[in-house]
């Protein structure tokens, strides 16, 4: 079995293909492994396989990145987490994942108001960090 480089297989969300393939068009995908209970990459390497299918009952394809593994560390079977560097957004707000909603509508924030009440505000979101998201619509900083 081949250990070096190591296959990671995840499954992203189809509502995620967009942004991969728009990606996959202009240069080659890097791909982050990081352990559980870690907070940075241990690993890194590069998106390699996209399935052409979409599976019907959990709306996710199959992708696949290869990483180096030379120290022979990762092991088939193991859980990690991968991040995927498929764009950058360098004035995005950044929140903590526990204050990210979702409803029937989408995701959402609550932002206190000049009159100090808490408003509901849908956002456009997705994940940059272990446990934040990064926001380009629907709130700004301050």
């Amino acid at each position: 079995m081949q250990l070096d480089p190591i296959y990671v297989t995840f499954n992203p969300s189809e509502a995620d293909l967009a942004a991969i393939n728009q990606a996959r068009a202009k240069e080659n995908i890097d791909a982050d492994v990081f352990l559980p209970g870690e907070g940075k990459p241990r690993y890194s390497g590069q998106l390699t396989f996209l399935d052409n299918s979409v599976d019907r009952s959990t709306g996710t394809i199959i992708a696949r990145a290869t990483i180096a593994n030379a120290d022979l560390t990762l092991l088939p079977g193991q859980y990690v987490r991968i991040r995927l560097a498929v764009s950058e957004q360098p004035d995005a707000l950044m929140v903590p994942q526990t204050a990210l909603g979702s409803s029937q509508l989408g995701k959402y924030v609550y932002v206190v108001s000049k009159d100090n009440k808490a408003d509901l505000r849908l956002v456009v979101s997705w994940p940059l960090r272990r446990h934040a998201h990064c926001h380009r619509e629907g709130c700004r900083g301050g």
